[in-house]
């Protein structure tokens, strides 16, 4: 073999590997950036849930008052306060990753927007 083939493939061998070792070292901390994540991640999801409690009982008790007139102006009020705790409820969902929960969550809101006076 000639000097410049030889040359040219040990480049080409130094490249390859190189080329595996960063991509190896970039999956390790992704990996490692991700398990070391999960703490943060499960206490959000923990404060979304003790969230979503706190406003599941605001919600109730504010359904015990009697679901307003939407034509009145105190209906109205009603009608936006819910829909200001349905939001709230809404941006709270949006932490939890069970995809189950959040879409329990958004149909339980979505009905109380459109159908109040049933809940």
């Amino acid at each position: 073999m000639q000097a410049e083939t030889l040359a040219g493939l040990m480049g080409l061998a130094g490249a390859v590997v190189g080329a595996g070792v960063s991509t190896g070292a970039v999956i390790w901390r992704q990996r490692k950036t991700a398990h070391e994540a999960e703490p943060y991640l499960l206490s959000l999801s923990e404060a979304a849930a003790n969230e979503v409690i706190r406003l599941s009982y605001r919600i109730q008790a504010h359904f015990k008052k009697g679901v307003g007139d939407e034509r009145s102006p105190t209906g109205q009020e009603w009608h936006a306060e819910l829909q200001r705790m349905n939001q709230a409820l809404e941006e709270q969902s949006l932490r939890f990753h069970d995809k189950q929960v959040r879409r329990l969550l958004d149909r339980c809101y979505a009905e109380m927007y459109v159908r109040a006076e049933w809940v």
